[in-house]
Formats: C-alpha cells, structure tokens, sequence
C-alpha cells in the first residue's frame, strides 16, 4: 500500500494536482499523510415520532400524492430542475462539489441494483418541481438515510421540508428502519428543522485529505484567500506570512492585498505560525479554526502578532462534498 501511495503523489504531482482526497478507512490513510479534513456523511437521527403528522401521502400511479404535493421518481427530463436546485443547495458552502448535467443523467440512467444506488424523487406542488430528495433504505444503517435534499426557497420552505421529511418517514417505515438519518450539511435547512424536532445530532466522519504540494495549493486558492482579505478589516495589507511545517517552510507575501509570492524559504524565517503539514491541512481547509488547533495540540502554535490574518485567511469552512452515487 505505501507503494501504491507514493506512486499516487508522483502520478498527482505530475499531472499539476496538489490535493488528494479519499474516503478511506479510520487508523490506516494517516500512514501515508492523508487526515481528516472535510466533512463527510454523519448528521441528525430523527426519530419517526419527532416528524409532526400532516397530509398522508396515498400511492398513485407509481406516485406519492398527498396535501396539493406529488413525489415522483426523477427522470433524465429532470434534470435542469435538479441541477438548479442542487446548485442553490451548495452556494453558502466554501468547500462543495459541482455536478454536471452529465452526472446527473448517467445518474438517473443507472438500474436499482447497482451498488449504492439512491433513487432520486421529485417533489411537485401546483404542477411545478419544488424540490427533490434522494434517499436510500440500503443495509448500511439501520435508519433510512436521506442523502440529499433540497426545495425552494421563500414561502412554504419549511412545509415542503417537513412533507419531504414524511415522504421519507413512510418510505423508511415500509423498509422496516426504526427512524431517519439526515446526511446533510450542519446548516442545511432540513437541519435546522431536525434541530427544533429534537434531532439527535450524531456528527461527521470526514474525507481524508492530503496537501501534496503546499505551494500548488496556495496559488490554487489564492483567490479565496484575497477575497476573504478584501472583505475583512485587513483589507489591503501588505505584509509577509510564514509557516514552519518543521520539515520545511512556506512563505505567502502580500502587496496591497493581493497574493504576490508564494515561496519555500531556503534559509530559516521567523515563523508566524508553526504546525505539521497534516495540521496544516486540516487549517487551510477549514476543518478546525487557529483556536481548536492550539487547544488540540502542542505542536500548533502562532505568533499572537499574526493571529488576526491567520483568523481572516483561515476561518472555520462551511463545507460538505455530497456523494456523487
């Protein structure tokens, strides 16, 4: 396996790539530098009894009709409605994954029993698409888990969350599950109102991530990180940053806000801020804020002179990579 690895890093770093991701498996990818660093599944346990009862939901025609609502199986003529939706769904997150309308298709095309598969289904209200949730009552839990979902905005968005909430309710009560699991984002929407439900939050897992190139990694992201100056009290500082990741350093040098170096010091810098490279992963992604890390572990630690652009570079993500099966 570490043959396998490090012939992974060479063929990345080959091809410009400077960040991997895998699911993995706990204990075993952090041989190799990978750490958790985006989350991943995880979310809210609802219980069927928190779901407030409304409009039953009758079977007809192969759809599920009830209270002025239709849930329907998508279908490839679908998909601009669910690539909008899906797209609004990941605007507020700084870390997602884009979907492409061929994504969606080989998607819908793909039979039941493949491995992982998750119908998708269409939620109508006035003959119009209002949403849609994917679902699946596969062997992997013993809770229905709903692993997207996503309605219109505005008036009437918490009565389709909760009509979706029952449209899955039922189908994990025919599927024999004790109850649902919301695989969502922390602030999405159907959370909220699992929240004030009394949802059961269970955490995340996360995809384990490994920065392969740091310099490659800062010019990648360099436009987030002079937008997050742009738009923060540093508005056009001008100033170098250090890290010392203790193997080597990296060096980011600003020009009137604007991101104008990125360098790998060959003689010893003062540092601003010092962590190992798996730390800083977990940093420059978002996963843990400068405060957490500190707490976390002794070898993170920052100048307190630099502590407010790490802050305003660095803050805590609003990230979640829905699963693309």
């Amino acid at each position: 396996q570490r043959i396998l690895s490090d012939a992974f890093d060479e063929m990345a770093l080959s091809r410009g790539f400077s960040l991997a991701a895998i699911e993995g498996i706990p204990g075993f990818y952090g041989q190799f530098g990978y750490e958790y660093a985006v989350p991943l599944i995880g979310g809210f346990d609802l219980d069927y009894d928190r779901v407030p009862d409304g409009p039953t939901l009758d079977k007809l025609n192969g759809h599920y009709v009830g209270g002025g609502y239709v849930f329907r199986r998508a279908t490839p003529g679908d998909v601009n409605a669910l690539q909008r939706f899906y797209d609004a769904s990941i605007a507020g997150l700084d870390i997602a994954a884009p979907r492409s309308h061929e994504l969606w298709d080989y998607q819908l095309s793909a039979p039941d029993s493949i491995t992982f598969y998750a119908p998708v289904t269409v939620i109508e209200h006035g003959g119009q698409s209002v949403g849609y949730v994917r679902w699946t009552d596969d062997d992997w839990e013993d809770r229905l888990r709903v692993l997207e979902l996503a309605v219109a905005e505005g008036p009437g968005m918490r009565e389709r969350i909760l009509m979706a909430l029952r449209f899955a309710r039922d189908r994990g009560r025919s599927a024999g599950k004790r109850g649902l699991k919301l695989q969502l984002p922390e602030r999405h929407p159907a959370v909220t109102v699992a929240r004030y439900l009394i949802g059961v939050d269970t955490g995340y897992y996360g995809w384990q991530m490994k920065v392969l190139d740091p310099v490659g990694f800062m010019r990648a992201v360099q436009p987030t990180l002079e937008t997050r100056l742009a738009g923060s009290p540093l508005s056009g500082y001008s100033g170098a940053l250090v890290f010392q990741l203790y193997r080597t350093q990296l060096a980011l040098r600003f020009d009137e806000g604007a991101l104008v170096e990125i360098t790998t010091p060959e003689s010893v810098q003062e540092a601003d801020a010092r962590m190992t490279l798996k730390q800083a992963t977990q940093f420059w992604l978002g996963w843990r804020e400068r405060k957490a890390l500190e707490a976390w572990h002794p070898d993170f630690s920052t100048r307190e002179v630099s502590r407010f652009l790490l802050d305003v570079l660095f803050p805590r993500a609003r990230a979640y990579v829905y699963m693309p099966y």
